[in-house]
C-alpha cells in the first residue's frame, strides 16, 4: 500500500526535527573543546591569582619590617647617647660605662638554606639601642647604689608619665625595667646623666622600685629629686631560621641582656620569609664644625660612602658620624613556582651579586621544584638622634 502525500510530508518533517550519529558526534566534540578551553582558563587564572597574591603578601611583610625597623632606627640613642660610641661623653658621669647605641654584625654562618643551593645570602645583624617608654620620663624621689625609687602617680608630671606608674600598670612597668634592661638617670638642670644595668623592678603604689646592678653614681646629684628615668633596651633585628620549619627564615627583633649580651624572650617575629638585611651608612667625615658628607662611590653595593675594610668595623668605629642608615630587605614567597627556572644573577658569583637585584630563592635543591620569587626594597633613615655630642 502506498504511502499518502499527507503521510509522506510528515514523515520528511519528523526527520528533519532530528539530529544523525554524526551531528552529536561534532556536537559533543565541540562542547569538550569548549568545556576544556573553559577549564584551562580557570587554572591558569587561579594559577596566577595564587602567585600574585604570595607577591602581594611577600611585599607587604616587607613595607611593615622595613617602617618598623626604621622607626628603630630613628629613636637609636634617644634619651641614653650622645655620642654613639664608647667613648664617654662631657656630661656622661664618670666611671660608669658607655654603651654603643648601634653596632652592626657581618654574619660568618649563613642561617638556614641562605648560604645552600647556590643562594649564597649572608644577612647583617644589628644592635640598637632604644627607649622602651616611647619617651616618657619618669619622676625620681631618691637613688641610692642599688636603688631607684620612683615618685608616685600624683607626682609625675604629664599623662603619659602617669599612665606608667598608674594603679593597673604593674605589669607594664615591670616589663619595662625587667632584668637584663638598663635604667637612664638624668639631671635635667646639669644635663649630668647615666646608665646601669637593671636587676628587678616592684611595683607599689606609694612608689615603684628599680633595683640596679651598680651604683648609678648619682645619688647626690639627685638627692633633691630633680632626676627623672627611662627604661632602655639593647634590641637586636636577626635573620634566622623559624624553629617550627627548617625552610623558613624570619625577621626577628628581640632584646639582649645588658649584663650577659646574650639574647631574651620573647623573640617577636617581624616578617616571616624574609631571606636577607644589609645596612650600610652614610657619613660626616669632615672635622667638627665642618661637615662633610660625600657621596657614595658606588651605590649599587652595601658599603657606605666612607670606605673601610667592612662595613661592620666602619660603622662600630665612628657610630657618632653617622647621620643616616640605609637598610635593604629581600623577603620570597612562601613557595617555589616551577614555571620560574631561570633568574638573572644566578650563574654570577655570590660575592659578585647587587643584593638590591635579586629576584630569585632556591628553597628546595633540585632544579625540578623551580625558584621561589624575591622582593627587595632599599630605603633610607635620618638618624638625628646620634648627631649630637663630639
Amino acid at each position: 500500500m502506498s504511502r499518502t502525500p499527507d503521510r509522506r510530508v510528515a514523515d520528511g518533517r519528523a526527520r528533519a526535527r532530528g539530529f544523525s550519529l554524526v551531528e552529536i558526534m561534532v556536537a559533543l566534540l565541540i562542547s569538550a573543546i569548549v568545556l576544556l578551553t573553559v577549564f584551562f582558563v580557570f587554572i591558569t587564572n587561579t594559577e596566577q591569582y595564587y602567585r600574585q597574591e604570595q607577591v602581594v603578601q611577600m611585599q607587604e611583610r616587607m613595607r611593615f619590617a622595613m617602617e618598623y625597623l626604621k622607626n628603630d632606627l630613628r629613636n637609636a640613642g634617644r634619651l641614653t647617647m650622645v655620642n654613639g660610641n664608647l667613648v664617654v661623653g662631657p656630661q656622661q658621669v664618670q666611671g660608669v660605662k658607655a654603651v654603643q647605641a648601634l653596632e652592626l654584625f657581618e654574619e660568618d654562618v649563613a642561617p638556614g638554606n641562605l648560604g645552600q643551593n647556590g643562594n649564597g645570602l649572608r644577612p647583617d645583624r644589628l644592635r640598637i639601642l632604644v627607649d622602651a617608654s616611647g619617651g616618657v620620663p619618669l619622676g625620681v624621689t631618691s637613688v641610692s647604689p642599688d636603688r631607684v625609687t620612683v615618685s608616685p602617680e600624683l607626682q609625675q608630671r604629664g599623662a603619659a608619665a602617669k599612665q606608667l606608674v598608674a594603679a593597673g600598670a604593674r605589669e607594664r612597668f615591670e616589663a619595662l625595667f625587667a632584668d637584663g634592661s638598663y635604667v637612664y638617670l638624668l639631671h635635667p638642670p646639669s644635663g649630668r646623666y647615666s646608665m646601669v644595668p637593671v636587676r628587678s623592678s616592684t611595683f607599689q603604689d606609694a612608689g615603684p622600685t628599680i633595683e640596679i646592678t651598680e651604683d648609678s653614681l648619682m645619688g647626690a646629684t639627685c638627692g633633691a629629686g630633680e632626676c627623672m628615668v627611662n627604661p632602655v633596651q639593647i634590641i637586636e633585628y636577626r635573620v634566622a631560621v623559624d624553629p617550627d620549619d627548617a625552610q623558613r627564615t624570619n625577621l626577628y627583633r628581640r632584646p639582649i641582656h645588658a649584663v650577659t649580651e646574650q639574647p631574651m624572650d620573647p623573640a617577636v617575629i617581624i616578617a616571616e620569609y624574609v631571606v636577607d638585611m644589609q645596612l650600610w651608612g652614610t657619613y660626616d667625615i669632615g672635622v667638627p664644625g665642618l661637615p662633610q658628607i660625600p657621596a657614595d662611590p658606588n651605590p649599587t653595593d652595601t658599603q657606605g660612602n666612607w670606605p673601610a675594610g667592612t662595613e661592620s668595623a666602619r660603622l662600630n668605629q665612628s657610630p657618632h658620624r653617622v647621620r643616616a642608615m640605609n637598610v635593604l630587605l629581600a623577603v620570597r614567597t612562601p613557595r617555589e613556582d616551577k614555571s620560574f627556572v631561570a633568574a638573572p644573577g644566578r650563574a654570577v658569583a655570590a660575592d659578585q651579586r647587587v643584593a638590591a637585584d635579586r629576584t630569585w630563592f632556591d628553597v628546595l635543591p633540585g632544579d625540578d621544584t623551580g625558584l621561589a620569587r624575591v622582593s627587595t626594597l632599599v630605603s633610607e633613615v635620618e638618624t638625628p638622634n646620634l648627631n649630637r655630642g663630639i
